[in-house]
């Protein structure tokens, strides 16, 4: 099975991880917001890369967006669809940092791929490019976490080769 559809490049020989995931429901209650449902979205993200020989980092990160029903309902441009963020991932290995039980991390630029992604703009204004460092956990049963810079937990998945993939907890988001 695919990791992701979305990302079968990178990391074919891998399940599909989001298979696994339930719904997270993010309707939250009317009186916590004045008295109208309020709008939001299910938030997941997930990714995959591949690093070769020399270790070069490739792949994509996701971020896919569950609409609720408040936000759909939203009339014209702050009508609410399900969405998907798409970005490119390149980059190196590098020592890991700040994790003591990190295998390695990478050293990553993300950029954008406005092809893929289908969610508007304005909802990710700020992540369109940016450069961070992920530390590689790798678990002899062939488990995987992924953790930011800082060392906190970012997602968890598999490895197979020189291919890693991973999905976050869902999280709910309010517009």
């Amino acid at each position: 099975m695919l990791i992701l559809a979305a990302v079968t490049a990178h990391a074919d020989p891998l399940p599909d991880l989001l298979a696994s995931k339930t719904r997270a429901s993010c309707s939250r209650p009317a009186a916590a917001s004045g008295g109208n449902p309020h709008p939001g979205a299910e938030q997941l993200y997930a990714g995959s890369f591949r690093i070769d020989e020399a270790g070069v980092v490739s792949g994509q990160e996701l971020r896919f967006l569950y609409a609720n029903e408040a936000w759909k309902a939203l009339p014209g441009l702050r009508e609410g669809k399900d969405c998907k963020d798409v970005w490119t991932v390149v980059g190196r290995k590098v020592p890991a940092q700040n994790c003591p039980t990190c295998a390695f991390g990478i050293e990553v630029q993300v950029d954008i791929d406005t092809q893929a992604t289908t969610c508007v703009r304005r909802l990710t204004p700020d992540d369109n490019h940016f450069s961070t460092v992920y530390g590689i956990v790798e678990n002899a049963d062939g488990t995987v976490e992924i953790r930011f810079k800082s060392g906190k937990p970012l997602g968890k998945g598999r490895k197979d080769g020189d291919a890693w993939a991973w999905t976050s907890d869902q999280t709910c988001t309010w517009f």
